[in-house]
């Protein structure tokens, strides 16, 4: 377990599954269910880096139902992949109904940190849909610090898609306010070897620098993006984009 969470921070997506495959198996083996679930989530978050959505959905499917059996914020993140995959796979409706389902329960159990990440799903999955104003009303509420355990391994880390929002909107004080939030990340991630983080974060500084024609600049973060994509399979972050 402890030797799949170094390979997924460390963003070796190939290493990470077959650790996580193998932890299955012993999990399985002495019935620990408990981290049983968590090799679920651990496969569950290398696919969907490399786009491998069915295997991604049913283990995250699995997680999302483990209420108080997984760690809160795994299960919560797995409620927000599941829906974020549904709607890659043009099922808006039921990405939709996931999210309120999930926002319903988070509220009944007064966990402002699990509401804080499905709401920051919705907004994520609104951007897809083209609703830029439901995104922009979350994104102008959401004031949170970067933090490294906000990002660790998650998939949904709502600064990222906060500056996914702003860089949408492509007003100049959003474009400046995008470059601020990701410049924060990335000098969290950068020297905590946070690598699962970097390549999104790259790609989303790139986009930023295009924009504001900062082109020389924009090019090097996209060619960083792009050299650890190839290396280790991450498609995810290009396809949303």
């Amino acid at each position: 377990g402890s030797l799949t969470f170094v390979y997924l921070l460390s963003g070796k997506l190939r290493h990470a599954n077959e650790v996580a495959k193998k932890m299955q198996l012993h999990s399985e083996k002495i019935r620990a269910e408990f981290l049983l679930n968590w090799s679920y989530y651990l496969q569950a978050l290398v696919n969907l880096q490399c786009f491998q959505t069915e295997k991604a959905l049913e283990y995250f499917d699995i997680v999302s139902q483990k209420h108080f059996m997984v760690d809160t914020r795994a299960v919560f993140d797995a409620k927000a992949a599941e829906a974020l995959i549904h709607q890659f796979n043009n099922n808006e409706a039921h990405a939709d109904m996931l999210i309120s389902d999930a926002i319903a329960f988070a509220n009944e159990n007064n966990d402002p940190q699990s509401l804080s990440v499905i709401l920051s799903a919705q907004a994520r999955i609104a951007l897809l849909q083209g609703d830029l104003q439901k995104a922009t009303e979350w994104a102008n509420t959401f004031n949170e610090p970067s933090s490294f355990a906000g990002m660790f391994f998650w998939q949904e880390v709502p600064c990222l898609t906060k500056a996914k929002v702003l860089i949408h909107t492509g007003t100049k004080e959003n474009l400046l306010q995008a470059e601020e939030i990701l410049s924060r990340l990335f000098d969290i991630a950068s020297p905590n070897h946070l690598n699962i983080q970097l390549v999104e974060i790259n790609l989303l500084q790139s986009l930023v620098l295009f924009q504001t024609n900062q082109l020389e600049k924009s090019i090097a973060k996209m060619k960083a993006a792009l050299l650890q994509a190839e290396k280790q399979g991450f498609l995810r972050p290009f396809i949303e984009v």
